[in-house]
């Protein structure tokens, strides 16, 4: 079955909450919203900071926020960021095969795998959450 990584989802799901919330948060408010442990939260926010999807601010009134609204973050935005290159099988795109030249499929998930980028491509983020169960409320602080 093919999958975004659990990282994935947990990135997807604090950028969401990030969205929802429309202001400055710290990465212990948004462990707490996700539901993900601070050391993994800290992990996804350094690197959703470092691909430029948050920004990050330090000090006492520091936290991070959305760089760009969800409609313009696309999935494959995020699973580049956290799970790197995209490939359906380790061949697709120039990738080394020690089999390439007797496998009878060479070359042949490279199509499969242009459509699958393409589609990530395509979708928003604001698209994946638009009809999704998804409800967030912000507790009182």
């Amino acid at each position: 079955m093919l999958r975004p990584s659990k990282l994935v989802d947990y990135a997807i799901v604090i950028l969401v909450i990030l969205s929802k919330r429309g202001e400055m948060t710290t990465g212990a408010e948004l462990a707490v919203d996700a539901s993900i442990s601070l050391p993994t939260t800290a992990k996804l926010l350094k690197e959703l900071a470092a691909g430029g999807l948050i920004e990050s601010r330090r000090g006492a009134c520091g936290g991070y926020l959305l760089s760009a609204p969800l409609k313009e973050i696309s999935v494959k935005d995020v699973i580049k960021i956290i799970d790197g290159p995209i490939n359906l099988v380790s061949c697709c795109r120039g990738g080394a095969c020690p089999r390439e030249q007797v496998c009878p499929l060479n070359g042949c998930w490279d199509v499969l795998n242009q459509k699958m980028l393409n589609l990530f491509s395509e979708v928003s983020l604001e698209e994946l959450t638009k009809d999704a169960c998804f409800a967030f409320e912000r507790s009182a602080s």
